[in-house]
């Protein structure tokens, strides 16, 4: 025992074990590549240890030889232990085509699943007889239709409205959402007390049971293994007498995750759990007796330890998670999550926890009523995150306050050097069956995006709208929209909720109802627009719409604009056909065309042959959905631009072309 504590009070076993850790990690996630074991399967039989059911679809988690994703798009009754047999074929994961936004395929990967398949068929054989499966599911089903009870009792955020979730996160307080250590802390201290009438010894070791079913119930997630891992090295400590800080014990409890599974640490969860109670571990000579004083300083170092993960998922920070946090995490900890408790054993409760959980939202509602007080911070590169972690230790242990006006420095650095950029960018993002472009001048100075996409039930200017904030780029000088079509509109009102847009230019003709639906909000938002493209200006060159006249269908009647950025010209079709395009070659005399954006996502009824021939093309970009209903881009028109280098965004995902002076990079982010 003597050797034991020796060990654990020794700085060097916790620096050879982070080498260690740090060799395994690269060796097990890195250089072992993992593959599914599914090839062309389309029969799979496997237990449920995960599901989530919506109105019109159902996920399963399903154990077989490996762990399978299955997607179902109807509803089906079933249950974690269910043996299943599926019948469908294997989907491949995309990665995200959009740079610096959330990149499923690797996500699941880091979740061992390797294979995804598209049910169209499900029976289920049996049923488990497992005493802790039944009580698990008996736990699922009691909170069942009640998503914050679902949330605080099993951390299952599935049924919560997305707007909701939104307003949490805006304001810095979704972490209130997931089971955290401090959900379970207050579970530890309710457990305590509810068996005050045990010995110690005892006590211990049923709220050691306690937590590790509760680990199994939500599915041992990392920011609950931190706290339940961290509990019972206290108890073993305690028992051999052996003392460590609590710095050690963290990474101690951090050790044992990564052995148990190396890409835990590739996990959000993770990484917010360890590096919030890092900040609170480092900041316990800094609190104070007052509790409301001691939030504002736990909130404030927590924020610092996590603040790189916070940037490089959202890429933005709202100073108004001082207040929230100083408001909801008392709320939460001490009333609401001990309310749910009681809730979940007294369902008649239920109306008086819904109560206090709507008025919960509406304050947040009021608090996002701030977005002035939301700013902006790029991407960070992995070596200025170090840099910022050593500043911010620095600054703790040293008390060095010139530090933390060089973290602040730093921080601003990140900010200032995306604006300092002397690239021009044309930039076509993969938005499946839609268009979506932006052209960006150097420094940011003039931002235009023509068209913005458009999914049904589906928000495709999400990661658009995340990219722009990875670059430093919050406002849009210019939306300009092709003309009135879903594919090239739809998502109009998401990019101005979320970005500040200085004008809006539709095509002309009359307004139909979805641009009618936006001119409404515009007006509310007191944004200006016309349908004029042609006072526009990029760098000093003029953006020239060529397409001014008004036909009897809304895609001749597109937007057709001609620019000149950084020497290349770019020529933009909307979705023009080959009447309009045969009207612009009367009208103008067409030199050659660096980029064309091709009409109508490659339907053979736009880009002529003679048109083609006559802007003769360098490149083409053609913006098309994979394996879309409409087959395009159409065979013929393929043909036509055989002479073109063609770029496909359901080939060649996003595509970039960076131009400083005569120099031409083109970037693509395929699938």
């Amino acid at each position: 025992m003597t050797k034991l504590k020796i060990i654990l009070q020794s700085n060097v076993f916790y620096l050879i074990s982070i080498i260690i850790i740090v060799i395994y990690v690269l060796v097990f996630t890195r250089l072992i590549k993992y593959e599914s074991k599914y090839q062309d399967e389309t029969h799979f039989i496997g237990t449920v240890s995960r599901y989530v059911q919506k109105e019109d679809s159902t996920t399963i988690y399903l154990d077989s030889d490996e762990q399978i994703l299955v997607n179902y798009y109807d509803k089906i009754a079933v249950e974690i232990g269910d043996k299943l047999e599926v019948s469908g074929t294997i989907s491949k994961v995309l990665p995200n085509t959009i740079p610096n936004t959330f990149n499923y395929a690797k996500y699941l990967y880091n979740n061992h699943i390797y294979t995804k398949v598209v049910a169209n068929n499900i029976k289920v054989v049996s049923k488990s007889s497992n005493i802790f499966i039944k009580i698990k599911n008996w736990i699922l089903n009691r909170v069942k239709g009640n998503t914050y009870l679902r949330l605080f009792i099993c951390g299952d955020k599935t049924g919560m409205d997305s707007d909701v979730y939104n307003n949490f996160k805006d304001c810095g307080i979704a972490h209130l959402l997931a089971i955290s250590g401090m959900h379970v802390s207050v579970f530890i201290l309710i457990l305590n007390k509810l068996l005050f009438f045990l010995h110690k010894n005892i006590k211990d070791i049923v709220i050691i049971g306690f937590l590790l079913f509760y680990c199994y119930l939500v599915n041992f997630t990392p920011s609950i293994l931190r706290v339940v891992i961290s509990f019972i090295l206290g108890v073993l400590l305690a028992k051999t007498g052996i003392h460590i800080s609590s710095c050690k014990k963290l990474l101690l409890t951090a050790f044992i995750i990564i052995l148990l599974d190396p890409f835990n640490i590739y996990s959000t969860s993770f990484q917010y759990s360890f590096s919030a109670a890092l900040g609170v571990i480092t900041t316990e000579s800094k609190q104070r007796k007052n509790y409301f004083l001691n939030i504002i300083i736990i909130s404030f170092y927590t924020l610092l330890f996590t603040l790189p993960i916070t940037i490089n998922l959202n890429y933005e920070c709202n100073l108004i998670l001082f207040i929230s946090n100083l408001l909801f995490i008392p709320y939460v900890s001490f009333f609401l999550y001990p309310l749910g408790l009681i809730t979940f054993i007294f369902p008649f409760l239920n109306s008086l926890f819904a109560f206090f959980t709507n008025f919960m939202e509406k304050i947040i509602g009021i608090l996002n009523k701030f977005p002035f007080l939301v700013i902006n911070i790029p991407k960070m590169p992995f070596i200025l995150i170090i840099i910022f972690y050593i500043l911010l230790f620095g600054y703790l242990y040293y008390s060095k306050r010139k530090l933390l006006f060089v973290l602040i420095g730093l921080l601003l650095m990140v900010k200032v050097n995306a604006k300092l950029d002397f690239n021009d960018y044309v930039i076509f993002f993969d938005v499946g069956q839609g268009d979506c472009a932006a052209i960006i001048s150097k420094f940011h100075n003039d931002v235009i995006m023509i068209d913005t996409g458009g999914l049904q039930n589906y928000q495709v200017s999400n990661n658009v709208i995340l990219y722009f904030k990875s670059i430093g780029i919050t406002k849009i000088d210019t939306l300009l929209l092709s003309h009135g079509d879903f594919d090239h509109m739809g998502d109009a009102s998401n990019i101005i909720d979320n970005l500040k847009v200085k004008e809006v230019i539709f095509n002309q003709g009359e307004f139909n109802d979805l641009e009618k639906s936006l001119i409404k909000k515009l007006t509310e938002k007191h944004i200006k627009y016309s349908q004029d493209a042609g006072h526009l200006a990029i760098n000093d060159n003029q953006v020239f719409s060529l397409n001014n006249g008004v036909y009897s269908d809304e895609n001749n009647s597109s937007n057709v604009i001609l620019f000149t950025i950084a020497g290349k010209k770019f020529m933009f079709m909307g979705d023009a056909g080959v009447q309009s395009e045969e009207n612009i070659l009367n009208d103008y005399e067409l030199t050659k065309i660096d980029v064309l954006k091709v009409g109508h996502h490659g339907s053979n009824t736009s880009s002529s042959e003679k048109f083609i021939a006559q802007i003769n093309p360098e490149y083409a970009i053609i913006s098309v959905g994979r394996n879309n209903r409409y087959h395009h881009p159409n065979a013929s028109v393929l043909t036509t631009l055989n002479k073109q280098k063609i770029y496909r965004t359901d080939y060649d995902g996003s595509i970039i072309f960076k131009m400083k002076e005569n120099d031409l990079d083109i970037i693509t982010y395929a699938p």
